[in-house]
């Protein structure tokens, strides 16, 4: 039930707010450059109103949803607060668009015409001194230019959701090649040894999850932010969603029994996405007796990477979790993974 409301709700963002590409003319170029010095002025004097207002259309009603339906006046205004809250005591002055380097522009599969203008933001919390590396994207929508930086760790995931065709791998190819991620990726890709140490726990708890039926420890491995949205497009809280899930859980486990289940770490490999992102692919058996039917043996990858300090794990053979991971963690765009097997067990 859950992946069909699930599948349904990202279809419905998947038909909204297309935009159609053209070839640039210098009254094109023109207007872009003006809506830049106007948000640069904007940051400069925290007008976070003026802020927002450029943002691309789709993407504020899409807010407005994600925090509980509000309407969208509501949640302009709370992310008006919300920015303010977070500027207080830093100074903008230093934020800056690079115009004159602008690269593109780009066409998606939809039509939608984007330049990418590489930033420096100001880093908050902070007074302004410190910045870090941002791409503001500017996207021609009805003849309009609407614009809005991030990171590939930041927001990048709203825009992809809002317009789904960004999450094609030739947008992320672009955007990290502007952001000068990919350039570092080797050195930004090493785990450290206590993040290395941390995963090895991970994974011994989620084995002995598994084996005492222990799905609320289980559920916990799953990315935050993908069990969010899961509950948001069903509607439901994420708490109702995970005691729903585990009954589910266990109503299947009535006709069927897992007889082992194990990842080998020892044999996983490390890899590295184009922002330089760090992602372990762990090779997953699971055996399952299923009565009557005899017994079958599941080969597959379970995807590990890191977000916030923390571990999550996602099962690389379910399709619309590995979906949805890309929508909210964008860096993972383009990432393959080899497919699963599945064998009768003959002994």
């Amino acid at each position: 039930m859950f992946k069909q409301l699930a599948f349904a709700a990202f279809a419905a963002f998947a038909l909204s707010g297309v935009a159609s590409a053209r070839e640039l003319t210098d009254e094109d170029w023109a207007a872009l450059e003006e809506l830049v010095v106007a948000h640069e002025a904007a940051l400069h004097a925290k007008d976070a109103g003026a802020v927002i207002d450029v943002f691309p259309p789709a993407v504020l009603p899409l807010i407005a949803q994600m925090s509980g339906g509000v309407e969208v006046d509501v949640a302009r205004q709370q992310g008006i607060d919300m920015m303010m809250a977070a500027a207080e005591g830093a100074s903008f002055d230093a934020f800056d668009i690079d115009y004159d380097n602008a690269v593109g522009p780009y066409e998606l599969s939809d039509g939608t015409t984007y330049v990418l203008l590489p930033t420096k933001m100001v880093d908050l919390p902070g007074d302004g001194t410190k910045l870090k590396d941002e791409v503001s994207v500017a996207v021609l929508v009805e003849e309009k230019w609407y614009l809005m930086g991030f990171d590939t760790g930041d927001e990048v995931q709203l825009l992809v959701a809002a317009y789904p065709a960004f999450a094609e791998p030739d947008f992320m190819t672009n955007f990290t090649a502007v952001l000068g991620g990919a350039a570092d990726s080797a050195s930004a890709g090493t785990l450290t040894d206590e993040e290395s140490a941390a995963l090895e726990e991970r994974i011994a708890t989620f084995d002995t999850a598994m084996h005492e039926s222990n799905w609320a420890e289980v559920m916990s491995v799953v990315p935050t932010k993908v069990l969010n949205k899961f509950a948001t497009d069903a509607g439901i809280t994420t708490e109702d969603l995970l005691t729903q899930m585990a009954t589910m859980m266990d109503e299947s486990l009535k006709q069927v029994t897992i007889e082992s289940f194990g990842m080998s770490l020892e044999t996983a490999t490390q890899e590295t996405t184009a922002d330089g992102t760090p992602y372990v692919l762990i090779p997953t058996e699971t055996v399952i007796d299923m009565g009557e039917a005899g017994k079958v043996k599941a080969l597959s990858m379970t995807l590990a990477f890191m977000d916030e300090g923390q571990w999550f794990l996602v099962r690389t053979e379910d399709a619309l979790t590995m979906d949805t991971l890309k929508v909210m963690y964008p860096s993972f765009v383009g990432v393959e993974v080899p497919p699963g097997t599945t064998e009768i067990v003959t002994e």
